[in-house]
């Protein structure tokens, strides 16, 4: 009988301690430096295929008929800054994004020039949950997984409508 008291309570001290050790290497500011989406990558790379190809299989000719214009360079160049213009947008949105973990539950989120406040907590699956301050039952809540985790870098897992993106931070305290 005390075998197993002391089994459980054993069990109990080993969870409490890995969920307060993740709770205090997530405490601090983290930048994010990374952003790893598959479908985003591959939209990017056939766009940028479909610009480099425009109209290369045609003559001027064709190309008129086709697009009305027969200077496909300029077409070419119009979509590219287009093209690197978006890309562009897209990365310093993700260099601008920094999470701070505060070790009374609350953080401040910065995205997008935006700063909110939310609690945040960690579960057993390595979940980082992330719930809006002061809404109520309208609350938005927010989960990640945490991929990796050590003292200068934190790799977070997110899902949006069936499309998955990992978003590598380094810690800025370290």
């Amino acid at each position: 009988m005390y075998l197993r008291y002391f089994l459980t309570l054993l069990c109990f001290t080993a969870l409490v301690s890995c969920k307060s050790g993740l709770q205090d290497k997530l405490t601090g500011s983290w930048h994010a430096i990374h952003l790893d989406n598959p479908v985003m990558d591959s939209f990017f790379e056939k766009s940028q295929k479909y610009i480099d190809t425009l109209g290369n299989a045609n003559d001027s000719i064709g190309n008129y008929k086709i697009y009305g214009v027969t200077n496909m360079d300029s077409v070419r160049k119009s979509m590219q800054l287009q093209h690197d213009s978006a890309k562009a947008m897209q990365s310093d949105a993700v260099l601008k994004t920094i999470f701070r973990f505060f070790k009374d539950g609350k953080a401040e989120i910065t995205m997008a020039g935006r700063v909110d406040t939310c609690k945040w907590l960690t579960d057993s699956d390595n979940g980082l949950i992330l719930e809006e301050i002061g809404a109520g039952n309208n609350a938005s809540v927010s989960r990640y997984h945490i991929v990796e985790i050590n003292e200068s870098q934190l790799k977070l897992r997110f899902f949006d409508e069936g499309d998955s993106s990992t978003v590598t931070f380094k810690h800025d305290d370290k």
